[in-house]
């Protein structure tokens, strides 16, 4: 698969989002935006995307002098919740972050077989993961309605 220009604007948003990651200074955040705008510029479309994307991310590191700007975020310990309850109700607030997530995304790309994807995973989360938190931060559990299929062999 070639790099498609429907890659570009997320690429430019990572960039912006790793800048943002590593400095407040909004002068050195347009000068990174500025210099991925120019490498994009002179895109090679025949190269595959993962690609495109290692380069992007390398000119990032040489031009912030961090080599992951998103370490802070990858490497956070998962959050530890007083009960049950507590970290249900924190999900359903993730998954109406999803929600608008999904919402931004559909956005992204006319390709139907991504589109059917995306849809399909915000059905998922809309639908299915939202209510069942919704019932388990209520305190009537998560169930999930016995929707998800089994292996052979597995125990109820």
């Amino acid at each position: 698969m070639k790099t498609s220009l429907d890659c570009v604007p997320c690429l430019l948003r990572q960039s912006l989002e790793a800048a943002r990651a590593v400095t407040d200074d909004v002068g050195v955040q347009a000068h990174v935006v500025r210099e991925v705008l120019q490498m994009l510029g002179a895109l090679d479309l025949d190269r595959l995307p993962p690609f495109v994307a290692q380069a992007v991310h390398r000119r990032i590191h040489v031009l912030t002098g961090v080599e992951d700007p998103c370490r802070k975020a990858k490497m956070g310990r998962p959050r530890r919740y007083a009960s049950v309850q507590a970290a249900c109700e924190a999900a359903v607030a993730a998954e109406i972050a999803n929600g608008g997530m999904y919402e931004r995304l559909l956005t992204s790309t006319q390709r139907s077989d991504i589109l059917n994807v995306l849809r399909n995973l915000q059905a998922a989360s809309q639908q299915r993961h939202l209510p069942a938190f919704q019932r388990c931060a209520q305190g009537g559990g998560g169930g999930g309605g016995g929707r998800h299929r089994r292996g052979p062999g597995a125990q109820s």
